[in-house]
């Protein structure tokens, strides 16, 4: 009864929807107070008295309506069973416009765009309005997809005929999508592109890329923009990031203090971060920029962190960077606010909100929620999941449970190993292989005699999420192919690789798909990298991604305020995409990397 209630409810739309969209057919319209469920029920009625044909032209509108209600579970349901061959290209238009939108609200860009290019003939025939939704739709696929250029020329494209509010919503997500294209790829776009307003665009995002290490730099480079595009539409608006660049260069830090430790069990950490960071301080002090003095304080032995936070805060530093220590973190989350921003390089705990407290570190939660996602948009729906029992792997598996779980995704089983649980138990944990050698020995019972046997493992798995140090990844890897799912792809965090130190381990890891830093994968003309490798060859590998963390402290000091105060603006760092939540995390977004005959190569 519930299901034919909502039914009547669904199929409701069309009557209303007809009459603005001039169909041949003609029902009576409801008037315009009517209500959506009232709609819904006279729609019904006209599809369940209307042949085949006109019947599912109701149906099309009915979902049409409930998908711009965001009612997508019951738009889907109305759809189901349409034959579309001899419908009006309106209707099918339509059908295709609703079926990218609930492919999207699935986050499944890819579907979102098949159905879009299926029937893009007929809705370029159709209205202006119609046209917009489609290209609307078309760039957030775009975006799911990781394809930002599309998306952002896709919004170029459309601008010229948006309203003013819809327009400045536009450009804000035409920028959003536009810095996260990588500058090769942007400077070749700008070189080929023959259209005005894309080539301005184009041109400015360029200038946010360029000289990021360098505020000001980049203020000679914008005003050189805005002196050569005077009537570019971003030119009256400019993105906030840019538009605040003067503020933030009048505004930036001039006495920074890092505390970090130096010594005992986190020096080599410490050590690391600092290295990088003033790495990034020499660098930029050869290029001619302006600079802040900097003190150094190790805070191995500090006994009352309180206290030495104080004192720092009241001898005329204007910007911490550190603690790294997570009981230090804590220990500053503990107040309600502090005297000035400090950018600690650790998390602490998740439900505090200190005023002017930035957390900032190699967060592998970030990358195993990542995981999910960039699964998710590959196309699967199931997983198992391999981590360590420790803290950390539990914290790692519930990330990517919690994540997998919100996209709609089903996590089948989850195993842990350890010193007492061997990788091949916990495998075959994952893959139910005991109900398979269970069911021999019933049929050896029955039979009375020995059989030859081969275990199977479960069929039901599009993938496996793991997470593992170096060594553990490389013996995870082949036991998954002894137990005949070597062919099962393998999403990782970056905690597999330890560095190019040697190819013949690491060929042991061939084929797993795993995040990354930018460092990992980066540009080694670069000259900070070149820097660091050049002066810590016996680290730079092994310890990159710290060496990263504190070239991108040196990055966020300046600009930190700047990620609090502008929704959705991002930094392209060493670590990753750096982005700002509510609470003050910085969050990352990584690269993707694969494992090929011993070597990282980075991933499209």
């Amino acid at each position: 009864m519930h299901k034919i209630i909502t039914r009547l409810l669904i199929l409701a739309v069309v009557l209303y929807q007809l009459l603005l969209t001039g169909c041949s057919i003609t029902p009576t319209a409801p008037s315009q107070d009517t209500s959506l469920e009232q709609r819904l029920e006279e729609l019904y009625r006209l599809a369940k008295n209307s042949d085949a044909t006109e019947s599912e032209i109701y149906r099309i509108e009915a979902a049409d309506l409930l998908s711009q209600q965001q009612r997508y579970s019951e738009a889907a349901t109305i759809l189901e069973g349409l034959t579309l061959a001899n419908l009006p290209n309106r209707s099918r238009a339509t059908y295709a416009i609703v079926t990218a939108e609930l492919a999207l609200s699935r986050f499944d860009g890819k579907a979102a765009l098949s159905a879009l290019n299926q029937h893009n003939e007929l809705i370029l025939q159709l209205d202006q309005d119609t046209q917009l939704r489609s290209s609307k739709l078309r760039a957030r696929s775009f975006d799911l997809l990781e394809r930002y250029l599309d998306s952002a020329r896709e919004r170029i494209h459309i601008a010229p005929l948006l309203n003013p509010e819809e327009r400045a919503a536009n450009e804000t997500a035409l920028w959003a999508s536009l810095i996260k294209v990588p500058t090769a790829q942007l400077q070749e776009a700008a070189n080929q592109s023959r259209i005005s307003d894309e080539q301005g665009w184009l041109a400015l995002a360029l200038v946010a890329q360029a000289n990021r290490d360098n505020l000001d730099k980049q203020l000679t480079a914008l005003q050189r923009w805005q002196l050569r595009w005077p009537l570019h539409p971003a030119a009256a608006n400019l993105p906030k990031e840019l538009a605040l660049l003067s503020q933030i260069i009048t505004e930036r830090p001039s006495n920074i203090v890092l505390m970090l430790p130096l010594q005992g069990r986190n020096a080599l950490a410490g050590q690391a971060i600092r290295d990088g960071f003033l790495a990034s301080y020499y660098a930029a002090l050869n290029a001619g920029d302006k600079l802040p003095a900097v003190r150094i304080i190790d805070t191995t032995n500090i006994a009352d962190f309180n206290q030495a936070y104080d004192d720092v805060a009241q001898q005329g530093a204007d910007f911490i960077i550190g603690p790294l220590e997570k009981s230090h973190v804590q220990t500053l989350q503990s107040r309600r606010s502090l005297a000035i921003p400090t950018l600690a390089l650790n998390y602490g705990l998740d439900n505090s909100n200190t005023e002017q407290l930035y957390q900032f570190g190699l967060s592998a939660e970030d990358e195993a929620r990542q995981a999910a996602q960039k699964a998710w948009l590959s196309g699967y729906k199931t997983s198992l999941v391999l981590t360590p029992g420790s803290s950390w792997g539990q914290r790692i598996a519930t990330a990517f449970n919690d994540e997998w779980q919100k996209l709609g995704g089903t996590v089948l089983e989850n195993a842990f190993f350890d010193e007492e649980t061997s990788y091949s138990k916990a495998i075959e944990t994952l893959f139910d292989i005991n109900s398979s050698k269970q069911r021999a020995k019933r049929v050896q019972a029955v039979i009375a005699r020995n059989i030859e046997f081969t275990a199977r493992r479960r069929q039901d798995v599009d993938f496996i999420f793991i997470a593992a140090t170096p060594k553990q990844a490389r013996q995870i890897k082949p036991t998954l192919a002894f137990h005949f799912a070597g062919n099962i792809p393998v999403y990782a965090t970056s905690h597999i690789y330890a560095g190019g130190t040697s190819t013949l381990l690491d060929s042991d890891l061939d084929g797993i798909t795993f995040t990354e830093t930018p460092w990992m994968l980066g540009n080694h003309n670069d000259p900070v990298k070149r820097a660091v490798d050049s002066a810590w060859p016996a680290t730079a590998e092994r310890l990159g991604r710290l060496y990263a963390l504190g070239v991108d402290a040196y990055q966020l000091y300046p600009r930190i305020q700047l990620l609090s105060g502008i929704g959705n603006n991002q930094l392209s760092g060493a670590t990753g995409l750096l982005t700002l939540d509510k609470s003050g995390r910085v969050v990352r977004t990584l690269q993707w990397a694969e494992i090929m005959n011993g070597r990282i190569q980075a991933l499209e």
